[in-house]
């Protein structure tokens, strides 16, 4: 999924600017609204000097085309029916299993892979599903995990040990939920959660234990209620190729310590 107004972020999700603005085709000044949970370094605080190397690509591919880039912190969930019922234009940080009724670009803003981590101190490693039998999990509810782990946590989503996380910094509560001994296991993206630990100083108190080992493309994804949409997502796609091949990406992604992403197999095939 990812702030001057956070503790009042409902308040202002009510407000007009984030329901109306012109069409981008008249050629006024244009607002692409964008929502999410805080998700670092993929989106952070909107107001600070690193705001998430996504929100830095969407602004330097729109704002040159006179699109203003808003973009604010609600809960995953919030975030998604918002872009659902057309309240905002987009959410960031999508997999395509979040967020199957909404309308994605071809190109990913990153690939991912998702990952178990636990208490430093824990023998547990991810051996396969039936290896979680044995331990409680926290998750974050809406989230994608895969077709394997989403099918795993609906089978077995009237147990105890099966924890979702609803609302604002869900990972930084299953942080807290881990370490405090109340969950076993988290569950997050490997890009997200090592720059936690980095960040937090987490490296002797908490551990990776294994991948699911399927690379997941991230992604920007938009309303199906806006007019605009496919045209977001056609100047999303154009500009995506214009950064790579400028150099611009390389430079967003070097502010955050991260690679290029490679091009995902489909869009390599795009004509």
């Amino acid at each position: 999924m990812k702030v001057a107004s956070l503790w009042a972020v409902l308040l202002l999700f009510s407000s007009p600017a984030w329901g109306a603005r012109p069409d981008i085709q008249s050629g006024s000044p244009s607002v692409l609204s964008v929502a999410a949970d805080e998700w670092f370094p993929v989106n952070g605080q909107p107001a600070s000097d690193h705001p998430g190397f996504a929100i830095e690509i969407l602004e330097a591919i729109f704002e040159p085309l006179g699109i203003d880039v808003d973009y604010r912190l609600s809960g995953w969930s919030r975030s998604l029916e918002m872009a659902r019922n057309g309240q905002v234009d987009c959410v960031i940080g999508a997999y395509h299993g979040d967020a199957p009724a909404l309308l994605f670009p071809r190109t990913p803003v990153a690939l991912d892979d998702l990952a178990f981590y636990v208490d430093a101190a824990s023998q547990w490693q991810y051996q396969g599903p039936a290896s979680l039998d044995q331990v409680s999990i926290g998750a974050i509810a809406d989230y994608s995990y895969g077709e394997l782990l989403d099918g795993y946590l609906r089978e077995h989503a009237s147990e105890d040990r099966i924890q979702m996380i609803h609302g604002l910094k869900p990972l930084e509560r299953n942080i807290g939920k881990l370490l405090s001994g109340r969950i076993d296991v988290l569950v997050e993206s490997q890009l997200v959660m090592e720059s936690m630990i980095e960040r937090q100083r987490l490296g002797g108190k908490v551990r990776e234990a294994g991948r699911i080992g399927l690379s997941e493309p991230v992604f920007l994804a938009c309303s199906p209620d806006k007019s605009t949409t496919p045209e977001y997502l056609r100047l999303f796609d154009e500009g995506m190729a214009r950064l790579r091949e400028s150099g611009e990406l390389a430079r967003i992604m070097t502010r955050y310590g991260l690679p290029v992403p490679p091009l995902p197999a489909q869009e390599l095939s795009a004509p």
